[in-house]
């Protein structure tokens, strides 16, 4: 019987890697999608000297680039006959406005259309499970996002809270709207709000650090999500604190859920059409 099988993105730093003390053990196989192989090979070493009967397995994945998402599905596909736990959790904020490689604004780019590729691409495996569950990690900052998804931030009117939290709105109705597609398939989708974090994710001020919770605290609703007995049927949630928590009333908007999900396909049909 193949191993309980995790695949956690962004695993190098901040709430990704205390995820992945917390989850690599001798009964499970961890497999960490991050950009940089080289932090994510030293991860590796510390977490088999921690737990030597673990099994962990790198696969890279750069999600400013939807060529490498594929380049990881592929690579996933080949190495697992399953997935049970899929945690979304990388993700950038960035101070200026920035393309990725695709030519997509990056918090959309990198908080958003990669996950939602990765997971669609995934599906087979996630059926495969009979359980399997997805984790996005959103942000309470969902609030500040406005849903002109077809009218994504321009570099002149780009502002660094509201394109982040467009993203991480984004984000959390697609959740809502798997949650509605797969409620059959065995899959379960929830998305969560780690609390203000020290991560390295933006230049915080000095002042603002000694309000901010530690990263192992951040990272205790991701991994409540993943593993709880309690909320192994839950789906299409939002969590804060490892309790269900509305959201906004734009989170909650099935019709905003459905249109971006089709207008996700969209792009991504259009970027393949390009990229063929």
């Amino acid at each position: 019987m193949a191993a309980f099988t995790v695949l956690l993105t962004g695993a190098t730093s901040g709430i990704g890697l205390e995820t992945a003390r917390a989850l690599a053990t001798p009964d499970r196989r961890l497999i960490l999608a991050c950009r940089n192989r080289s932090k994510a090979e030293t991860l590796r070493q510390q977490l088999l000297s921690a737990q030597p009967a673990c099994q962990i397995d790198l696969v890279d994945l750069d999600l400013a680039s939807l060529a490498s998402v594929d380049r990881a599905v592929t690579e996933i596909f080949q190495c697992c006959s399953r997935l049970d736990v899929l945690i979304n959790n990388a993700g950038v904020m960035p101070a200026q406005f920035t393309r990725s490689v695709d030519g997509h604004e990056l918090n959309f780019a990198v908080n958003h259309l990669a996950p939602f590729s990765l997971t669609q691409q995934l599906l087979p495996l996630l059926r495969a499970s009979g359980r399997a569950r997805v984790v996005n990690v959103s942000s309470m900052m969902h609030r500040f996002g406005r849903p002109d998804f077809d009218d994504w931030p321009h570099p002149a009117r780009y502002r660094q809270v509201r394109a982040y939290g467009s993203s991480k709105l984004g984000l959390l109705l697609c959740t809502r709207e798997f949650a509605r597609r797969h409620q059959r398939d065995g899959i379960t989708a929830n998305a969560l709000h780690p609390g203000g974090v020290d991560t390295a994710i933006t230049d915080y001020p000095g002042w603002m650090r000694l309000f901010l919770r530690s990263a192992r605290k951040g990272a205790e609703t991701s991994i409540y999500l993943a593993t709880a007995p309690e909320v192994a049927s839950v789906t299409g949630g939002y969590f804060v604190d490892c309790q269900p928590k509305p959201g906004t009333a734009l989170s909650n908007r099935a019709d905003l859920a459905a249109q971006l999900w089709q207008r996700s396909e969209a792009w991504l049909a259009e970027w393949r059409a390009t990229a063929a």
